[in-house]
């Protein structure tokens, strides 16, 4: 059976600066609102907004549309799949 040492914890957390008294209310906040809006951030498939992917194609259009619409949207991903854009 392993042994627990909390004293060796408390020591490592004190050499990363990490303690109780550094996540008040303000900064829980501020951390469960960074993760919300990296939840709710969406994908853009430049597919979806008329790219070819054939080598052939002039994308340019295409992908500012998709660049301009996931902006629009408060942010997100650009999502290019593989092809010769």
């Amino acid at each position: 059976m392993r042994k627990e040492y909390p004293e060796r914890r408390r020591i490592s957390m004190r050499l990363y600066g990490i303690t109780k008294s550094k996540f008040d209310e303000k900064t829980h906040f501020y951390i469960i609102y960074f993760f919300s809006m990296i939840a709710n951030a969406q994908t853009c498939d430049v597919t979806k907004y008329g790219a070819i992917g054939d080598g052939k194609t002039i994308n340019t259009k295409a992908l500012q549309n998709t660049i301009d619409t996931c902006f629009k949207n408060g942010g997100g991903t650009v999502y290019v799949p593989s092809g010769v854009f």
